[in-house]
Order: structure tokens, then C-alpha cells, then sequence
């Protein structure tokens, strides 16, 4: 070949020589990445105190002892991999919050909350049975709570999106004199308590989205008849 020629140049531009180490960095990361979905799939099949390093690398593919050449022992693994599960859950949340925010808008305040507790919802249902599995392991269950605590994760990932749709709400007249904050955490109590019931008794998710629909209902419609107003019980009469 002619390695003057404009294509012969080409070529050498598009394929750089390899990087010394290029080889040993891209085998390890592939490894790397063999090992986390190994655990993620053992973590979806039983409790964590179950799985041993033993199990993951056969599932990986490889040898008992590599997993230590890149963790320091399982519960690292184990960690890695629950928080990159949760990582994903948390993309699809925020990417739900996208594609809401550039559709049409909803066509009232019940709508709107209902789409937005849907995807919390969905985002704490795939989260606590990553919180079971560990719960036989208490150290490594603290660590999985604490990991997604610290930013960029935490509470107002998902707190944050509900109460700046109230506050846009309340701004628009559709929603009285409330704090927008309170209402939320109702909200995200019973998000919570609804991913709870999920993972002891599944429902067919025709009835998870009546569910849903019922909570916001009340939070919307509240708890006093119509054009009745709630007012605090008078001192020394029981409420």
C-alpha cells in the first residue's frame, strides 16, 4: 500500500495507534462491567447475604479471584452494582419529567399531579426491592442509604419535580392557599406507601394507577365538603 496516497493517510488518521496501557485499561473495564451485571443479575435472583464472590464470577465469566483485582471484596461489588440500578431508575424518573415538560400540558391541576406521582411512583417501586435484598446485611444496607443520599441523588430528586409543579400550579390560581412543601411530602408519603404494598402484595397495574388516582384525588378535592371550610377545634373541646 502507498501510505502517501490520500486514503492510505486517511486511514492512519482514523486509526490511531493503540495508547500504551489502552488494551489493559479497556479489558479492565470490560471485566469491571462483566462483574456489575453478574451481581446486578444474582441481586435479582436472591437476598444479597446469599451470593457469594464465588457466585458472581462464574456468572461473570471469570476466574474467583479477579473480582478482587477491581473490588475490594463482595459488598463493594454489591454496592456498585445497587447503585447503578438505582442510577438508571433515577435517568428514566428524569427522562418521564422531560418528555412531560415538552408534551401537551394537562388539561387540569389533577392530571398533572397524577402524570408526575405515576412516574415517583414507578421510580420508588424499583428502588425498595434493591433496599429488601440488603436488609440481611446491615452494614452493607447502611452503605446502599447513604449512597443515595449524597449528590447528585437524595430525596429532592424526586421531591424537588412535585413541588415546583405545585408552586407553578399555585401560581396559576389552581391551587388555594397551601404549602405547596406539605403537600408534597403527603404526596411522596403515599408514593412510598404504595411502592410498599407493591412489593409485599404486586396489584394488576390497572388497579396501581386507580391507586394513584384516588390519592390525588383526595389531596385535590381535600377532605372537607364542598364549600365547607376546615377550622381548628376551639380550646378545651375536643376536636
Amino acid at each position: 500500500m502507498n501510505v502517501h496516497s490520500p486514503s492510505a493517510a486517511k486511514d492512519l488518521v482514523a486509526r490511531p495507534a493503540t495508547p500504551p496501557g489502552g488494551r489493559r485499561v479497556a479489558r479492565a473495564q470490560e471485566i469491571r462491567g462483566r462483574l456489575l451485571d453478574a451481581a446486578e443479575t444474582l441481586i435479582a435472583e436472591r437476598q444479597s447475604a446469599a451470593i457469594t464472590a464465588r457466585d458472581v464470577a462464574r456468572t461473570a465469566g471469570v476466574s474467583d479471584g479477579v473480582l478482587y483485582n477491581h473490588f475490594a471484596d463482595k459488598h463493594e461489588l454489591l454496592l456498585a452494582a445497587l447503585i447503578r440500578r438505582f442510577e438508571r431508575l433515577v435517568d428514566v424518573f428524569q427522562a418521564e419529567l422531560g418528555d412531560a415538560r415538552t408534551s401537551a400540558p394537562p388539561p387540569d391541576l389533577e392530571a398533572g399531579v397524577v402524570r408526575l406521582v405515576g412516574s415517583a411512583f414507578r421510580l420508588h417501586a424499583g428502588a425498595l426491592p434493591m433496599l429488601a435484598n440488603v436488609l440481611s446485611e446491615p452494614a452493607l444496607f447502611s452503605r446502599f442509604m447513604a449512597a443515595i443520599h449524597r449528590p447528585p441523588l437524595g430525596p429532592h430528586v424526586f421531591m424537588d419535580p412535585i413541588e415546583a409543579h405545585l408552586v407553578a400550579e399555585q401560581r396559576a390560581e389552581r391551587i388555594g392557599d397551601v404549602d405547596p412543601r406539605a403537600a408534597t411530602h403527603l404526596l411522596v408519603g403515599s408514593i412510598l406507601l404504595a411502592a410498599l404494598q407493591e412489593l409485599v402484595a404486586p396489584r394488576p397495574p390497572e388497579a396501581v394507577e386507580r391507586h394513584l388516582r384516588e390519592l390525588v384525588q383526595a389531596l385535590v378535592t381535600g377532605l372537607a365538603p364542598r364549600g365547607h371550610h376546615l377550622t381548628s377545634p376551639r380550646r378545651g373541646h375536643p376536636p
